[in-house]
């Protein structure tokens, strides 16, 4: 799978809060980063545990793409944009990194450090 089905599979799943189910799109070397997150998990379980906990309810995954800060300049990146549903307010930005149609990285971040747009919601 490319970046792009990887995302919209990680945001259809979040939206059923089926986390189970993302395993299969999981490298046996997944890890989970955020903002809010003290540590680096490193194991399909930790990453499921890690989602499932931070699973806010009345949220749902949403399509978007934000400007990634890089060396000399900004590039636009597609994104799965985490927003509350009653005021579609960005509450994160989920970004991943594939390696060989699987999942290696999943990094959160705070959207108010991030220029980003929000498209339609991930059918579940």
């Amino acid at each position: 799978m490319d970046k792009s089905k990887l995302l919209k599979s990680f945001g259809a799943n979040y939206n059923k809060m089926d986390f189970a189910a993302m395993e299969p799109l999981f490298n046996k070397n997944v890890s989970y980063e955020a903002f809010d997150c003290m540590y680096n998990v490193t194991t399909i379980d930790g990453v499921q545990k890690v989602l499932a906990d931070s699973d806010k309810k009345g949220t749902s995954a949403y399509q978007g793409f934000y400007l990634k800060k890089g060396l000399f300049m900004e590039k636009l990146t597609e994104c799965i944009l985490i927003c509350n549903d009653d005021s579609l307010k960005s509450v994160r930005i989920v970004d991943i990194k594939p390696k060989r149609g699987k999942i290696l990285k999943i990094t959160g971040f705070d959207p108010k450090e991030y220029t980003h747009t929000r498209g339609k919601k991930i059918e579940s």
